[in-house]
């Protein structure tokens, strides 16, 4: 049978660990949490205090567990909010400059820093179970002056429903497994995204205007020449006009991309699409591409653009040949081409 530490006496949450022989009221009616049914005080010497079913009745240890957290919880926010006590969640945000992003269709992805936020500067009411766009969260933390909303969701047998992570709301989920989660929730006035009980959702990025316009962030660009050769670089964002500027009469095509490390699907995805455009002749497409021979791709990470890209070519005893070089090899041959869907799936080798 069940025993639980916390029940209801006259709509009062009653702690069993604060109860002793002595002054424990045996004509207060105790009722269940979870299914409301009676409960019994257990106090004795050999086991610690507790709560037990008067009699057998079929209750839910996980439906306790969620009341009790999402009751614990909004107390303890409604005493933070009451004396201005601060309670603190720490999270990593990326930091996103938008300096040139008109100029370029492109944002600076600048990596993460840890922030701290006292929720209790932003919020000041906590809401249960209070229906808003469809949802009906645990708790909601919200402001009387503000539209601001952070979602708290108590996760014990189900976590955080996709359609609410796709909501766009930020949410903050906390898995709760046992009564001794709860009470470290409510003891500790600091949550952290990477404490191994919480998730983070929605809580989107420090965007805004960090640099003077000459940001040294470098991202991968695609580049085919008209003479038909195909390279990919890194380069900032003024480099990338200058560069444009500069060998305009000579480039067709040339396009920014998105971070990635998977090199190799980013220069194969980019050609593939120029196809619709124009015939493409690389050593990529060549029946003789000998990618079990040599199965790492050469780059240089470190270097703040990549040379032409190289591969190991069958014709040639699996020697590192330049990619273009497939613009006036006698043996290229793309009947058959080689197939290159394993760089497409993202599991290239560095």
């Amino acid at each position: 049978m069940a025993q639980y530490r916390f029940a209801y006496c006259s709509n009062q949450l009653i702690d069993a660990h604060a109860m002793s022989r002595s002054n424990v009221d045996r004509s207060a009616i105790y009722t269940c949490i979870s299914c409301n049914n009676q409960l019994i005080p257990r106090i004795g010497e050999l086991k610690e205090n507790h709560f037990a079913h008067k009699s057998l009745t079929d209750c839910s240890g996980e439906t306790y567990l969620h009341k009790l957290a999402k009751k614990l919880f909004k107390l303890r926010l409604l005493y933070y909010f009451h004396y201005n006590q601060e309670f603190i969640l720490n999270f990593q945000q990326e930091k996103i400059c938008t300096k040139l992003s008109e100029r370029y269709h492109k944002k600076c992805h600048l990596g993460k820093n840890w922030v701290s936020y006292d929720l209790t500067k932003y919020f000041n009411r906590v809401l249960e179970e209070e229906p808003i766009d469809g949802f009906i969260p645990d708790l909601t933390l919200c402001n009387t002056k503000s539209k601001g909303k952070i979602f708290i969701e108590i996760a014990v047998t189900h976590s955080c429903s996709e359609e609410k992570i796709a909501s766009g709301h930020r949410i903050i989920e906390i898995k709760i497994e046992q009564e001794s989660d709860i009470l470290s929730l409510i003891r500790n006035t600091t949550i952290s995204e990477d404490d191994h009980n919480i998730r983070l959702y929605n809580f989107k990025g420090n965007e805004g205007v960090h640099c003077q316009g000459h940001c040294a962030k470098l991202h991968p660009v695609f580049i085919n020449y008209k003479d038909g050769r195909n390279h990919l670089r890194r380069m900032n964002l003024n480099h990338y006009k200058n560069f444009r500027q500069k060998f305009k009469d000579e480039i067709f095509y040339a396009r920014i991309l998105e971070d990635s490390t998977l090199y190799m699907k980013l220069f194969i995805t980019e050609m593939l699409n120029l196809t619709e455009k124009k015939a493409i002749r690389n050593c990529m497409f060549c029946k003789y591409h000998a990618y079990k021979a040599h199965p790492h791709e050469v780059f240089d990470h470190d270097l703040p653009y990549f040379e032409d890209v190289k591969y190991p070519c069958k014709m040639q005893g699996g020697l590192l040949v330049n990619s273009n070089e497939a613009l006036s090899c006698e043996y290229y041959n793309s009947n058959t081409p080689f197939e290159y869907e394993h760089y497409l799936s993202g599991k290239e080798d560095h």
